[in-house]
């Protein structure tokens, strides 16, 4: 392997003009990396463009989604899922993982499963509601029982959506992408 100083380099004067792109062979390597703007030339933008879509540097915002399931198969296919379609998907295992995690970080979006032992969907989602105001809640179940729950929970002043299991993914992420932001 061969290194190369600066020394080794021809440098040759030239004119940059704007909007020229600048290629020189550097220790034979083809460098394509400049683009001539005026001194006092605005930056391109970096921001969000009007309209609200996003600059060219902007950072992309992905919801945080929590995926509650005591079904580890479950909670994990989904949230793989969630993530390969532009989702920031996290799972818990249990309705205490869930409030722990909860209790860090309030995702955008929390989708648990109903009927779990110790604390169940409805419980999480209650919690949900209490402490983070502007995060939502999408309940789903494969029980019958679930009807139970939510007049329960209904009864208390809450209300939650329901999915039933199984979870079909394309309808999963539409629902998702449907819901509104708290920055919307």
């Amino acid at each position: 392997m061969q290194f190369y100083s600066a020394q080794n380099v021809n440098h040759s004067s030239h004119v940059f003009r704007p909007g020229e792109v600048l290629e020189t062979r550097l220790a034979g390597i083809v460098a394509n990396t400049c683009v001539g703007r005026r001194i006092g030339d605005d930056p391109p933008p970096s921001g969000p463009l009007p309209g609200g879509r996003p600059g060219r540097h902007a950072p992309l915002v992905k919801p945080k989604i929590l995926v509650v399931d005591d079904e580890r198969v479950i909670a994990d296919t989904i949230t793989e899922i969630l993530n390969e379609s532009g989702f920031d998907a996290t799972p818990a295992y249990s309705g205490d993982a869930a409030i722990k995690v909860i209790q860090e970080n309030c995702p955008d979006v929390v989708l648990t499963d109903v009927v779990m032992p110790g604390i169940n969907g409805v419980e999480v989602a209650k919690f949900v509601a209490d402490t983070c105001s502007n995060a939502k809640v999408l309940l789903f179940s494969g029980q019958a029982a679930i009807s139970e729950f939510l007049s329960q929970v209904n009864e208390l002043g809450y209300s939650f959506e329901c999915l039933a299991k199984p979870l079909h993914p394309d309808e999963l992420i539409e629902k998702l992408r449907a819901l509104k932001r708290p920055t919307e």
